[in-house]
């Protein structure tokens, strides 16, 4: 995984240079490896009871392998990256394949359906941030400060 991470961020820092074949197979093979592993994972969001618990692949039906949401992310860039630079490599079909079920109009529509979920239980917890600051021991000059964000 940290693997992965390292070169999608060196790709991304690096625009300019083409990969060539062998490196876009092997880069590509690393996120097609971990694309669809639902476990191990790091779930990131906020649960306000057993309900909002999922397993990774019903929570993130595009991005629910690569350990979490955000390394799966990239790793799908990586994936279209790789194809993009070499259409031909010998893991293209099994890279489209996971692309077109990961990237389908209801495994975005489910990502997207969760993301308004998790924001409209943040804003209901968060709603009044001089509540949460007393309530998380911030201290009463600081706390004046805040204001909710109605206000």
């Amino acid at each position: 995984m940290k693997m992965l991470v390292f070169f999608v961020l060196l790709l991304a820092a690096l625009p300019a240079l083409a990969l060539t074949p062998k490196q876009a197979s092997s880069l590509a093979g690393l996120a097609l490896k971990c694309a669809s592993a639902e476990f191990p994972n790091k779930a990131d969001h906020i649960a306000s009871g057993m309900d909002d618990l999922a397993r990774p692949r019903d929570a993130h039906p595009s991005f629910y392998g690569c350990f979490d949401w955000h390394s799966s992310v990239h790793g799908h860039w990586l994936m279209v990256r790789a194809l993009k630079e070499s259409p031909g490599l010998p893991a293209a079909a099994n890279l489209r394949g996971v692309l077109d079920a990961h990237l389908s109009t209801a495994a975005i529509a489910g990502e997207l359906a969760r993301r308004a979920l998790q924001g409209l239980l943040a804003q209901a917890h968060l709603s009044d941030p001089r509540r949460d600051a007393s309530e998380h021991g911030v201290r009463p000059r600081f706390r004046a400060r805040l204001r909710p964000r109605d206000a």
